[in-house]
């Protein structure tokens, strides 16, 4: 299996939860060197991981990524588009095109890619990584926020297509996730986040990641298309 983005962060846990179970996984980022980190990790606990440096916004690179996770760890099953990046502030039209670029262009060429050796086989599993506040979106983050609801209607959209293939797939929309990312937009707000949350705590990587290894799994083979919501209740209000 591969994950997109898993240097660190959601991905960095998703990928170790997966080679905990005993999948051999490409622990994919454009931080080439944070990816060797994370693979020699998980060789270290036992596990079996390779690391590839890639740019999901280049269709050359997730190519590459995808035919190596082919080549070296055998048929591909499995995988997470987890890759993501927020606005930096720089200008608008900048920040749109970064963007748009990592998120919604990178998600759809790894769905191209992946699709192409799983619908032969009639066998996969695709989970892509969209937010919990494409359904309250907040200030600040619009493009972020937009990107992440065009990846939930490109997963829809996918998943209605590629069903009768025998591949699956679906999204999670995290909430507020304990994540370097997520501590450096927040700032000192990420208290008042916490104590605002119904759980009265912001979440874990390692949740985000075991509901990634659940929608891979023969036990939720009959869901489809979902955006999974992982919010400790925020939108419970």
């Amino acid at each position: 299996m591969l994950v997109t983005g898993a240097a660190g962060g959601i991905g960095r846990a998703i990928a170790e939860a997966f080679a905990r179970e005993g999948a051999r996984v490409l622990v994919a980022d454009i931080d080439a060197k944070g990816a060797a980190k994370v693979a020699r990790e998980i060789g270290k606990a036992g596990g079996h991981a390779i690391a590839a440096r890639v740019d999901v916004a280049d269709e050359s690179s997730v190519e590459e990524m995808v035919a190596r996770a082919e080549d070296e760890l055998g048929p591909l099953f499995a995988a997470v588009n987890n890759a993501g990046i927020i606005e930096r502030g720089v200008d608008l039209e900048t920040d749109y095109r970064e963007v748009m670029g990592v998120n919604l262009t990178g998600t759809w060429l790894c769905m191209k890619h992946e699709l192409k050796v799983m619908r032969p086989r009639r066998a996969g599993a695709i989970v892509n990584l969209s937010t919990c506040r494409i359904l309250h979106p907040l200030t600040g983050t619009n493009i972020y926020d937009a990107s992440k609801a065009a990846i939930m209607g490109l997963t829809r959209g996918a998943a209605r297509l590629v069903a009768r293939d025998g591949v699956r797939i679906n999204a999670l929309l995290p909430g507020t996730i304990g994540t370097d990312m997520v501590r450096r937009s927040h700032g000192a707000d990420l208290e008042i986040v916490r104590q605002l949350n119904p759980s009265l705590r912001i979440g874990t990587p390692e949740e985000v990641a075991a509901a990634a290894l659940w929608l891979c799994r023969s036990e939720s083979g009959f869901v489809v298309g979902h955006g999974l919501v992982i919010d400790g209740g925020a939108l419970a209000w």
